[in-house]
């Protein structure tokens, strides 16, 4: 094909726990890989960042919109090309921002087979909120169109809340304990084929994990009139497969009527499984001296999509 000039000039859009506001802050980056064919040999293009707050002299730049390249523009040459990437900074953060401080030494892409190692991580109630995602992978020849480069997340999240229905009745949390998640996981994505990646999640030796969640000194009181009330906030965690719930439960302690109530644990074995891309809402319901527990699945991450269109 004829060579195409021109320069990269992406734009995002997002929602998760980087909503559309916090995904626009100054400093984020997404890595960007390019990798064209070309006579039978594949070779790398393009390996740079994006970030929204950087300039572009490009008319099609638009700020706010539109994220330039750390070491733009770069320019098209002839081939197919692929691209890809994933989450490189979340300047939201103060620290273990990078998947290099967040994963550890471990984290890397392989160049020559396209495969990105994400090491070993345990994730407790203290554990950094890095939002980790990755794209599809989008092959084309030059063009003057975008280049949409769609995101997923890498984790599943949970929160937790309370809901009293009984008149004239109120209950005061204490302390919750979520125990026996698969919280200690590994992963591979795959970069080589296809127009998605293939992520391989690989459960690692290691404790069941457990939350502990102490409401002393907080307003955890639940009347009827308060509906559904948030408890905790929200924390990433690993896919759960159906079979890692078999040990799991939550272990729920309460005050009824100033006096502390006997602790009421919660079978979870029955869970269905936590999706990437998933939060769960993990409602407790206090009816007629009854407890029960409903797993309310949110409105997934992915729902509305991350696109990066690069317009060459």
């Amino acid at each position: 094909s004829s060579l195409k000039n021109g320069t990269f000039n992406p734009t995002l859009e997002t929602k998760a726990l980087l909503d559309e506001t916090s995904f626009q802050t100054s400093g984020n980056r997404i890595q960007i890989y390019d990798f064209v064919t070309s006579g039978g040999a594949t070779t790398k293009h393009v390996d740079d960042k994006i970030g929204p707050e950087l300039n572009s002299n490009s008319p099609l730049h638009t700020p706010g919109y539109t994220w330039p390249f750390v070491n733009g523009p770069h320019q098209w040459c002839p081939g197919e090309h692929k691209f890809f990437g994933w989450l490189a900074q979340d300047a939201n953060m103060t620290a273990s921002n990078t998947p290099e401080a967040f994963f550890g030494s471990g984290f890397g892409f392989d160049e020559a087979t396209h495969v990105l190692t994400i090491p070993q991580v345990t994730f407790t109630k203290d554990t950094p909120q890095f939002d980790f995602m990755y794209s599809d992978i989008f092959t084309t020849e030059p063009i003057n169109t975008p280049v949409p480069l769609e995101f997923k997340h890498l984790f599943s999240a949970f929160y937790i809340t309370g809901e009293n229905k009984q008149d004239d009745t109120e209950y005061d949390i204490t302390s919750i304990t979520l125990s026996g998640l698969n919280n200690t996981q590994s992963a591979k994505i795959d970069f080589a084929t296809g127009d998605a990646p293939v992520v391989t999640y690989t459960d690692n030796t290691g404790s069941p994990g457990e939350f502990f969640f102490d409401f002393s000194g907080t307003d955890t009181t639940l009347s009827k009139e308060d509906g559904q009330k948030t408890l905790t906030g929200t924390y990433l965690m690993w896919p759960q497969k159906r079979e890692y719930f078999t040990d799991a439960k939550l272990t729920l302690n309460y005050n009824y009527g100033g006096v502390a109530a006997p602790a009421k644990e919660i079978d979870l074995s029955s869970m269905a499984a936590w999706e990437p891309g998933q939060v769960k809402k993990l409602n407790l319901v206090f009816n007629v001296d009854q407890i029960t527990f409903i797993i309310e699945e949110l409105v997934a991450w992915n729902d509305n999509e991350k696109n990066i269109p690069v317009q060459m």
